[in-house]
């Protein structure tokens, strides 16, 4: 690490960590998360509540969710809140992260820096070489609903105008310019760049200690968290549910709940066999990816902000995948796991665990709680919401009510 690069920043800084996407950004929020009392113990306050606070930042940057119905941003009341607590602050340091911030466009980071404290402010971004980010950033737009298989969105990314798929991508993953947008409004001065090393997990922890001022060890790995990359199989499974689902014109609130924090997420905790293939650029792309990240590198190194890290290891691509597109085998143990993370997402295995175990004697359990059933509903009823069905069954309570009063007229 270059010596000026891990020198403590000054009292009253709001550190801004703004990713990029699948740079690690995860393992770094959860170990801040972790230890926010001992960070605080220390001065160093860890802004929002939860992991990271994207809600409020892409209020802030005034994008939308994905999941938003009206694809409009958040309010901007959520931002304010976080604003504030982050200005409240009686902490020497504030740390605020989210890679969402890796998609403000100049005007929104003008405004995010200016509201943050102008001159209080420094950036924080943490980089991975592109032929690493690839394979991760698009198995991400995958559990968001993308169909394209990753030879075809490959070629069309590396070989079509930008914008052709996935307009994201490049905007958050020319590092170089995402690095320049942030220092046309800051100045690289105040910008360290943080290469992450396959070979020492525990450097961007310790960058972030030194930058922060932060005793050794502080921040330490989340045992609780994974956060590995999908295996082949895992999301070509999720690939083929977003071709179906999309078929359905089902609604993005709805795959949010059964397959992004449902499935996918109980697919990630399955410990994959030796044999699962993973993700790999093929040996077609070496070349232009290299050829980019030599770009980049170039790009980063033209602004002169701080660098921790090896600069240069930002252009090794690499593969071991052959010529062939490799095929897919998913095994059960994968469709067992998706099937069962839609399973518990979809709200109908609640209430029907047994409690305890049966103790062997049908005399003895035959005084024990019964689990209650199993919640069933046709086929038919999944895509009518709770409001529809109620507008439904009063209208025919009604009609039935109106038609048996009418009948004992009637008769009378």
């Amino acid at each position: 690490m270059p010596e000026h690069a891990s020198a403590v920043l000054p009292d009253g800084t709001r550190l801004v960590h703004i990713g990029p996407y699948k740079t690690g950004t995860t393992a770094i929020q959860a170990a801040f998360h972790l230890a926010r009392k001992r960070a605080l113990a220390q001065g160093v306050q860890y802004a929002g509540y939860g992991r990271q606070p994207m809600t409020a930042v892409m209020a802030g940057i005034g994008k939308p969710s994905p999941w938003a119905a009206n694809r409009t941003p958040p309010n901007r009341a959520v931002w304010r809140q976080l604003v504030g607590e982050i200005r409240g602050s009686t902490a020497r340091q504030v740390v605020l992260s989210s890679e969402s911030f890796s998609d403000a466009e100049p005007d929104a980071i003008r405004r995010v820096v200016e509201e943050l404290g102008g001159d209080q402010v420094r950036i924080a971004v943490t980089l991975r070489p592109l032929g690493k980010v690839i394979p991760s950033q698009w198995q991400q737009y995958v559990q968001n609903r993308l169909v394209e298989p990753f030879d075809t969105w490959l070629d069309a990314l590396l070989n079509k105008p930008r914008g052709t798929v996935t307009p994201t991508f490049w905007f958050r993953h020319r590092h170089d310019e995402l690095i320049k947008r942030w220092a046309d409004i800051v100045g690289p001065e105040r910008i360290t760049a943080i290469v992450l090393d396959d070979r020492d997990h525990g450097l961007a922890y310790r960058a972030f200690e030194e930058l922060t001022g932060l005793s050794a060890g502080t921040l330490v790995p989340d045992p609780q968290l994974s956060n590995r990359s999908m295996t082949l199989a895992e999301i070509e499974v999720i690939r083929a549910f977003n071709i179906a689902y999309k078929e359905a014109a089902l609604p993005p609130v709805l795959y949010q709940r059964v397959m992004r924090t449902g499935a996918a997420q109980l697919m990630e905790r399955r410990t994959p066999a030796p044999s699962e293939g993973k993700v790999e650029l093929p040996p077609w792309a070496i070349e232009p990816v290299a050829a980019i990240s030599e770009e980049i590198v170039a790009g980063i190194a033209e602004t002169g902000v701080r660098i921790v890290g090896d600069l240069g290891s930002l252009t090794r691509v690499s593969t071991t995948r052959t010529d062939a597109e490799p095929v897919v085998h998913v095994s059960p143990d994968v469709a067992a796991a998706a099937a069962m993370g839609i399973l518990l997402a979809s709200g109908l295995a609640r209430g029907t665990a047994k409690p305890g175990r049966d103790s062997g004697d049908p005399e003895a359990d035959a005084d024990r709680p019964k689990p209650p059933r199993p919640i069933a509903e046709p086929a038919e009823l999944f895509r009518v919401s709770t409001i529809q069905l109620g507008l439904v069954l009063f209208r025919r309570l009604r009609a039935a009510a109106l038609d048996r009063v009418s009948g004992l007229v009637r008769r009378g």
